[in-house]
């Protein structure tokens, strides 16, 4: 349909949804619009999940679950489908939620009221009724017409983005230098991708030493390990305020050995990337 002709058409439903809303001593407020999910017909006693919108405030955009029940035959297999109401309540001033609740049509043991079409339903917390729209979205057939019963709870709010897992990624260096070697270099180009396309704000670099040596020279050594990292990561895109660089010397053995020994898994840099909240 038309995008021009379906907004004329709302514009003319909602005027004599206002006309029907005066006669009742209420006012159209807007309009829900629910995703019914597609499956087999609705049939006697059966029912299908919604997922709704409602814009209450400018701005402002009210999300509800729940189901429709419908009576009637068979209508067969419908892909899902949008159906609108226009929103009439006795106040325009509706605070969040305020649409949950439980709606009934007029073969329901609700009664047509004056100016309101058979099929609108009546309920809620705040008197509100529920004028179907003539027109509707998506695909399938215009159930919106046999709806008996509707049911809306407030929708649960969205499940923040976890933070991306911490990951870490070590490199290795030669008995007392602190140059990277090709593959060495080739873990901090991957560190760096890793951080470039995922939500990472954080980036520790911690360079280390075996035990061969002084204690002094050794935690100089691993600073300067520790800066050829961020040196090379700096070369690969990485914001300069994302990393935090250090030298822990000796002093945080991955492999446990008496002084003086040479150990290469000791030798190395540890590039640990957090994300927000990490």
């Amino acid at each position: 349909m038309n995008v021009h002709r379906v907004a004329l058409g709302l514009a003319l439903l909602l005027a004599g949804a206002d006309r029907a809303a005066l006669g009742q001593g209420g006012v159209t407020t807007g309009v829900l619009s629910c995703e019914v999910a597609g499956g087999w017909g609705l049939v006697l006693g059966s029912n299908r999940d919604l997922t709704c919108t409602y814009p209450s405030r400018p701005g402002v955009v009210d999300r509800y679950t729940g189901k429709i029940g419908k009576l009637g035959v068979d209508l067969g297999y419908y892909d899902a489908t949008v159906i609108s109401w226009a929103v009439v309540a006795p106040t325009r001033n509706l605070g969040p939620g305020a649409l949950a609740g439980t709606y009934v049509g007029a073969t329901g043991s609700a009664t047509v009221g004056v100016g309101f079409g058979a099929n609108a339903l009546f309920g809620g917390g705040q008197s509100i009724a529920l004028q179907p729209l003539a027109f509707q979205t998506g695909t399938g057939l215009n159930v919106a017409g046999g709806v008996e019963m509707l049911t809306l709870a407030p929708a649960p709010p969205p499940r923040a983005a976890a933070p991306p897992p911490e990951r870490d990624f070590t490199v290795y260096f030669d008995t007392n230098s602190a140059t990277l070697s090709p593959t060495a270099r080739e873990i901090v180009r991957r560190a760096a991708a890793a951080a470039r396309h995922e939500s990472v704000t954080r980036i520790a670099v911690t360079g280390h030493t075996d035990t061969v040596g002084r204690t002094p020279y050794n935690q100089q050594l691993s600073e300067r390990r520790a800066s050829a990292v961020r040196t090379e990561l700096l070369n690969q895109g990485v914001p300069p305020n994302q990393i935090v660089a250090r030298g822990a010397g000796e002093s945080e053995l991955a492999v446990r050995t008496a002084q003086g020994i040479n150990e290469a898994r000791n030798r190395r840099v540890v590039i640990v990337e957090r994300g927000p909240g990490a």
